[in-house]
């Protein structure tokens, strides 16, 4: 999946905080696109780059927090999904017909 913004903490109505969020994450995101263009910079500098701006070095940290946890719940989804598959594939179509039908509200 696409990166998101992490958590707005506020409800998801609010135009404003989101847009005050946004453009926060735009301006962090537009300074540094800036400095690395300013040259043909090494891993250790974009390194150097982004722990110079603390608002930003904090937001990335936050953001890679996020997205190790998004991905941990994404692949035990596809774990839980793949053994659904293998268990279903073991009964036979009335085994099937009975479950579905155990489980319809």
């Amino acid at each position: 999946m696409p990166c998101r913004c992490d958590d707005f903490g506020y409800a998801s109505t609010d135009n404003a905080g989101m847009q005050k969020e946004l453009d926060n994450v735009t301006n962090l995101l537009c300074w540094l696109c800036q400095e690395l263009e300013k040259g043909n910079q090494s891993f250790e500098t974009g390194l150097l780059i982004l722990n110079s701006n603390p608002k930003l070095a904090a937001w990335w940290k936050k953001h890679q927090k996020s997205d190790k946890i998004r991905i941990e719940k994404e692949n035990k989804l596809k774990e839980i999904e793949q053994a659904k598959k293998k268990a279903l594939a073991k009964l036979t179509p009335k085994e099937k017909q009975l479950l579905r039908a155990m489980f319809q509200v």
